[in-house]
């Protein structure tokens, strides 16, 4: 028998619950016994912005639109995401994003995986 991990990301909880119910984020890192990089699923509600932007001194992530558009932030650009665009952000680069009318439902894999390297920017994506 292998030695590999089943778990659906929908059913795990809902680690952003704390910023009300217009976003979700379900990450599998942990309970998939993941070493070397991470993963989440993340749900934003129709045309819902995360508040903050944030960045990783040390992981790489690719974020891939499985369902929806959205906006992204990327430093100083604002790009278009829909359904199967996967975008690449490098390590120090601020980012964050907002859901389109319908709503948007993400994958993200970051590597490596390592402790919490990340760094909240409060009022960072303004008009």
């Amino acid at each position: 028998m292998g030695a590999h991990t089943v778990v659906n990301l929908e059913q795990l909880p809902n680690a952003a619950a704390r910023y009300g119910s217009d976003l979700e984020q379900h990450a599998g890192s942990d309970p998939l016994g993941l070493q070397n990089f991470g993963l989440a699923l993340q749900r934003l509600a129709p045309q819902f912005r995360i508040p903050f932007g944030h960045d990783h001194e040390r992981t790489e992530e690719v974020y891939v639109v499985v369902g929806g558009s959205a906006r992204a932030k990327i430093g100083e650009e604002v790009v278009e995401l829909d359904k199967w665009d996967a975008v690449r952000i490098p390590t120090g680069t601020p980012r964050q994003f907002e859901a389109g009318p319908d709503g948007v439902e993400m994958v993200i894999v970051g590597a490596p995986r390592g402790p919490d390297d990340s760094e909240i920017l409060q009022d960072w994506w303004r008009d």
